[in-house]
């Protein structure tokens, strides 16, 4: 009788080695293969292969600028395979895989980037265990930013072009855009007066217009001092070419107050350049240099 107990014993015991063994958790390196296939997918642009990281229940967080977006798994792959239908690059950096109570937390600083858009910030996932194969269950992006060329690095494309003197330049401003970034500076020049710039350079780094406004003093012997003041648009093509001019220039002399000149702006003609310094800015900017 005994006997027979034990035999029937047996293939219960077998039954659960065989389930424990199937629901062994996954460990620390499942995790890095996951996030490993999760960047890999995402640069080589393969949908199918991003969404299997996916668990069945999802809730992911996105984040750009001040919004913030919630979806669970079916919103979440939807919205990625817009994403997915152009091309884009994902880097990952400071790695932290910590134990939670089920599975993992992770975070990492991630920069991602496209040909027209780039940002950066710090993301946390969760990552479980699910049918023996590691799946993101939660993703939130702590924060981002987007990222585009400092004052100092904007100061040395500006230093690039040919015989401009950039100590004399100042106020640098910086402005990303929906079209690309936005800049402005002003160009002193000494006691005699000052220039200031305000355009827009393409996400692809080329500049799509500038405006110029001027004043300054032009001295000279006898009676001959005047007062120039003026302001010039500038409109270019992606590939460099200048498609339009508009602008208006007044020059009065200072002891009598008469206006000398007072005419419209169409073209840029060499008695144009005389008073407008168009070397300034350079027609094209290092993309790396706008993110």
């Amino acid at each position: 009788m005994l006997m027979q107990k034990f035999k029937l014993l047996i293939p219960f015991v077998l039954f659960i080695s065989s389930v424990a063994v199937h629901a062994k958790e996954i460990g620390k390196t499942e995790v890095e293969k996951l996030l490993a296939d999760w960047v890999s997918s995402q640069n080589h642009q393969n949908f199918e292969e991003y969404s299997k990281l996916y668990g069945a229940n999802f809730k992911g967080t996105k984040k750009v600028g001040k919004e913030t977006f919630d979806f669970d798994r079916k919103d979440w792959l939807e919205d990625r395979a817009k994403m997915f239908k152009k091309k884009f690059s994902v880097v990952i950096d400071s790695l932290r895989i910590q134990d939670a109570a089920v599975g993992f937390h992770v975070g990492f600083f991630q920069k991602w980037e496209s040909k027209s858009y780039s940002d950066r910030g710090w993301k946390d996932l969760k990552v479980v265990d699910e049918g023996g194969s590691a799946r993101i269950v939660e993703e939130r992006m702590k924060y981002s930013e987007k990222t585009i060329a400092t004052p100092k690095t904007f100061q040395e494309l500006l230093a690039k072009t040919e015989e401009v003197d950039i100590s004399w330049i100042e106020q640098l401003k910086l402005t990303p855009s929906e079209k690309g970034v936005e800049f402005s500076f002003v160009r002193s020049l000494g006691e005699g007066g000052e220039e200031t710039y305000s355009g827009l350079y393409r996400n692809d780094g080329t500049l799509a217009h500038v405006t110029q406004a001027v004043e300054y003093l032009e001295h000279s012997m006898g009676s001959g001092n005047r007062n120039i003041k003026g302001k010039l648009t500038r409109e270019y093509s992606s590939l460099g070419k200048l498609e339009k001019v508009d602008g208006e220039e007044k020059i009065e002399n200072i002891e009598s107050g008469k206006i000398l000149e007072n005419r419209k702006i169409v073209k840029l003609t060499e008695k144009v350049k005389d008073n407008f310094d168009i070397k300034l800015p350079p027609l094209k900017a290092p993309v790396e240099l706008l993110k």
